[in-house]
């Protein structure tokens, strides 16, 4: 976080940030498109209940995680308003949105990490999962600068504002235990509204990146999906074996 407020500072509207633009034009527009709608908030808040979870633990740590996250980004955000590096380099050739001002701190950075930081502390079982995860991340983010959309520092402030706001998430839940409350019949209606009204946005809502339609098309069903077949198994009584319910 600091090296990026560093960056920030010296100005990232440089020739290295050109120079590692210009590096991804190898691979095609379309897949930077979709790397970087993974880090939206929209389509983490898809995500993260698909992730087999009885204890709701994850999708506890993750609710706080993207609370802090989305205050402390909106926060530095409207505080700072910086350029983005279309506004500065009005040459530049985005992938997608065109994108001026609200630049520090990169939002998708914040909750890319923020969903692996999650990971990490609630589900990682093994250092494979952990570097698997870590590296989306990291692509995710990455794919910020790809897309004309962030600078560096951007990218890594945003970054460390969705570990740090995982952590305190994370603390939170320990003495919260919301998911104490969300394994409830209560609380699985609750998840299921959350699937059928984010999956309803994603198929409804814009979100300036054409390329990412299918992906995006892909995401809004399958919230809806599994929205209805989260409110279908509450209304499933549990079956009996000889004749006593479990």
């Amino acid at each position: 976080m600091v090296a990026g407020a560093l960056s920030h500072v010296a100005g990232d509207a440089s020739g290295g940030y050109l120079a590692l633009r210009d590096a991804t034009h190898g691979l095609p527009d379309w897949l930077w498109s979709d790397l970087t709608f993974v880090g939206f908030g929209l389509t983490a808040a898809i995500l993260v209940p698909l992730l087999r979870d009885r204890s709701m633990r994850f999708v506890a740590v993750s609710l706080w995680s993207f609370l802090f996250t989305t205050l402390a980004v909106q926060i530095v955000k409207r505080s700072l308003v910086t350029p983005r590096p279309l506004t500065l380099l009005p040459d530049l050739a985005p992938i997608g949105a065109h994108l001026f001002w609200g630049s520090m701190p990169s939002g998708h950075a914040a909750t890319a990490l923020a969903f692996a930081t999650a990971y990490v502390l609630v589900r990682s079982r093994s250092w494979r999962s952990v570097a698997v995860v870590m590296l989306v991340s990291a692509v995710v983010a990455f794919s910020r600068i790809a897309v004309g959309a962030h600078f560096i520092g951007d990218v890594l402030v945003g970054a460390g504002i969705g570990i740090a706001a995982t952590a305190l998430g994370f603390v939170v839940e320990r003495r919260v235990d919301l998911a104490r409350r969300l394994v409830t019949p209560y609380g699985q209606i609750a998840i299921a509204a959350i699937q059928l009204v984010t999956g309803a946005l994603m198929l409804w809502r814009p979100l300036g990146y054409p390329l990412a339609l299918p992906l995006q098309w892909l995401l809004g069903i399958v919230a809806v999906g599994a929205g209805l077949y989260r409110l279908w198994e509450l209304r499933t009584p549990a079956p009996r074996i000889g004749g006593v319910a479990p």
